[in-house]
């Protein structure tokens, strides 16, 4: 849930917040696949972002951002047009 007070108050930031009811569950889905994306990281189901370790502990550094900031927004952007 802190991810989520800190995505809010970045929107806020931005001045895209308030965030209207049909948005949250979509906010919720990219929170959760952020948490898995980075989860899964090192492990044994690697996600598709992850390129190798910058250090001894997992770190954004070892995912392509770039490409996953695209895809999820994307698939996000596609995802409220059909809303």
């Amino acid at each position: 849930m802190k991810a989520l007070a800190a995505i809010k108050n970045w929107l806020i930031k931005l001045g895209l917040a308030p965030l209207q009811s049909e948005q949250k569950p979509a906010l919720q889905q990219l929170e959760e696949l952020v948490a898995w994306t980075a989860k899964t990281g090192h492990g044994e189901e690697k996600s598709k972002y992850y390129t190798h370790p910058h250090g001894q502990y997992a770190d954004f550094k070892d995912f392509d951002t770039d490409r996953m900031i695209e895809d999820f927004s994307a698939a996000f952007s596609s995802q409220s047009q059909s809303a």
